[in-house]
């Protein structure tokens, strides 16, 4: 998970239909909104290119989403609220893309809700990365704060086994480029540099497990 900022302002579309009625039906209002691409456009920015529950990256073919924090059924007057609204990945039509079975964040979520959200400023440090791909509440949190993330993770489905492989497989693939570089260190920085920040303002996949398993590598 990322912490998502949003802006102090949101997009003039959206903050035009906020400051209108609480939608009666607002799954309809939300579907008739007109100012989903300028949203997205600011979400993708905000969030550098990244999932805000998985991180994987959103212009992948699995797509992406608007997704409600809260969600719209049962938080209504939230529907058109700026910062209970992130980027998702995986497109909402989840039926054409079978192969991303079982579904992860967004998708997986529906109508639940989550102890740890992407706008909490302090949410990454809820969680952990495994050798193995998989993402763990973090061991110095107490038992509350463990069991808050472990409901995060389960709600979310983010230690599926597509996500957990897509990982593992950085993190191998990763440690192979390193250990190539171990004596030329201009070359090790150069890799970790691209690794670990925005190229064109987006950080590639899973940027919180790079850095936990990475950053110690730079001379």
């Amino acid at each position: 998970m990322i912490y998502v900022k949003h802006h102090s302002q949101a997009p003039k579309k959206l903050a035009d239909r906020y400051a209108q009625e609480i939608p009666a039906n607002p799954k309809k209002s939300w579907q008739s909104f007109k100012g989903t691409k300028e949203l997205k456009e600011n979400l993708f920015a905000i969030q550098n290119g990244l999932c805000a529950y998985c991180e994987i990256r959103l212009d992948t073919e699995i797509g992406n989403h608007l997704e409600h924090i809260e969600s719209k059924s049962l938080n209504p007057q939230k529907t058109f609220e700026y910062t209970n609204i992130v980027a998702s990945c995986i497109k909402d039509s989840v039926e054409d893309i079978q192969d991303t079975n079982p579904t992860s964040c967004g998708h997986a979520k529906k109508n639940k809700t989550i102890d740890i959200k992407p706008t909490d400023i302090d949410c990454e440090k809820y969680f952990r990365y495994d050798l193995f791909g998989r993402i763990t509440p973090n061991e110095n949190l107490d038992e509350y704060e463990k069991q808050k993330a472990i409901n995060t993770i389960d709600t979310l489905n983010l230690n599926c086994l597509r996500l957990k492989r897509q990982r593992e497989t950085v993190l191998e693939e990763g440690f192979v480029i390193i250990k190539e570089l171990q004596t030329d260190s201009e070359a090790l920085d150069c890799f970790l540099d691209l690794e670990l920040n925005t190229v064109n303002n987006k950080y590639f996949s899973f940027i919180n497990l790079r850095r936990e398993h990475f950053e110690s590598f730079r001379c």
